[in-house]
């Protein structure tokens, strides 16, 4: 499809067909992305089936397409994107009439069956070295580290990100909006900003206002080019890829902060149509996905809550005795290290599921109660929460760590 508002109608009924169709999106406001992604589809059928008319299309023609796509090598997450748009784009033949298309052309074409890889989020020490391998001191590499900070902080899609403009940011009520524009759903909206976000974003709005003269102008993009232009998605996943590479961190994209957000923030406690709103989805559908990779999170939740410990443990109240957590892992064959107040550092073991958020800073937690002296595990909290703690021993054994409500360790 050439630049423009418009595209020049030619004499192939196929080809007029599929302007029509692409000025009837650009007219409806449909996004960039999509009118690219449907032009591009139909476009291909059409190299496939050469001056074939709209009205010859049918079932046969289309399986006949899709084996092609096959044997070029195209996954079937592509193949299906493809055949979804080529029967919106029937329809809508048929829909306006004069074409000879009929309602049901194609309809019996089915797709491949689409087997959706596991999403799996980023961890801690991938994140820390994601972040370690920006460059240091350098307008590129606060750049790539103030962009991973929005990525995680808000889950925004990378489009969005790439949308961003100045005036889009507000750091007096830490808020961020995404423009209805660049939003999938034509439904702009406002996500709110952490802390260590919030900073950053003002670090890097302090460095662009030394460099350019961004605050002069609010429609500038907050995360331009290295010419000043506004950032593409394919700029962003290009930066990404190069920073997974000197990292040595692998399968890393911009689409999988966005998992990871989603997912660390369920774990979190977040409503889960909070979580749709904030990642801009009509539905609960892929939320539910993130929702099942937490289930794992709730039964082991709900195993250190059991009513059956609760019953045989023995409350024995400590105050005052402070715990300075020094280590924190995910790995199940590294130790645990914690340090009580007469310096003695007892060493312990994760087990159960991966600590996917095992803190990378210490903290201090107070123990504040004992539910048994001679349990098999150690029941920890996080921060400031009521510390309750399953002992080996006794009362004076107690140990807390820095790792989510409901997990456990124990002592080798």
């Amino acid at each position: 499809m050439p630049d423009g508002t418009l595209v020049s109608p030619s004499s192939s009924p196929f080809r007029l067909a599929l302007d029509e169709y692409l000025i009837t999106l650009e007219s409806e406001y449909k996004s960039k992305n999509t009118i690219a992604i449907y032009g591009y589809a139909i476009e291909r059928l059409h190299r496939f089936v050469g001056d074939l008319a709209p009205a010859a299309i049918d079932t046969a023609v289309l399986r006949r397409f899709l084996l092609h796509l096959q044997k070029e090598g195209l996954s079937a997450t592509t193949q299906k994107d493809y055949l979804r748009a080529i029967k919106t784009w029937l329809r809508w033949l048929a829909a306006e009439g004069g074409y000879g298309v009929t309602e049901d052309a194609g309809a019996r074409a089915k797709a491949p069956r689409v087997v959706k890889d596991a999403i799996t989020p980023l961890t801690d020490e991938e994140l820390q070295c994601l972040i370690d391998g920006c460059e240091k001191n350098s307008w590129r590499g606060q750049r790539l580290r103030t962009i991973q900070a929005v990525l995680l902080d808000t889950g925004i899609r990378a489009s969005e990100l790439c949308g961003l403009r100045l005036r889009d940011l507000d750091l007096d009520h830490s808020t961020i909006y995404v423009l209805a524009e660049s939003d999938k759903t034509k439904k702009g909206r406002t996500i709110g900003l952490g802390r260590k976000c919030r900073l950053a974003l003002g670090r890097w709005w302090t460095r662009q206002r030394c460099r350019s003269s961004m605050d002069q102008d609010p429609d500038a993009p907050l995360f331009p080019g290295n010419a000043g232009e506004p950032m593409t998605p394919n700029s962003l996943l290009k930066l990404v890829s190069r920073l997974a590479k000197r990292a040595n961190v692998e399968d890393v994209y911009p689409h999988r902060y966005r998992h990871t957000f989603s997912i660390l923030a369920l774990r979190s406690g977040m409503n889960p149509y909070t979580l749709m709103h904030t990642l801009g989805h009509k539905d609960l559908t892929m939320v539910k996905r993130y929702m099942a990779i937490v289930d794992s999170d709730v039964s082991a939740d709900k195993i250190a809550r059991s009513p059956v410990l609760a019953e045989k443990s023995i409350p024995v109240v400590l105050r005052g005795f402070g715990v300075g957590v020094m280590e924190a892992t995910q790995d199940r064959d590294r130790a645990h290290t914690t340090v009580r107040p007469n310096g003695r550092r007892p060493r312990l073991w994760c087990f159960g599921d991966l600590l996917r958020q095992a803190l990378v800073r210490p903290v201090t937690v107070e123990v504040v109660r004992v539910l048994a002296e001679h349990a098999p595990q150690v029941g920890l909290a996080q921060d400031e929460d009521v510390v309750q703690a399953l002992a080996p021993d006794t009362a004076e054994e107690a140990l807390a760590g820095g790792v989510l409500p409901g997990r456990a360790i124990r002592r080798p």
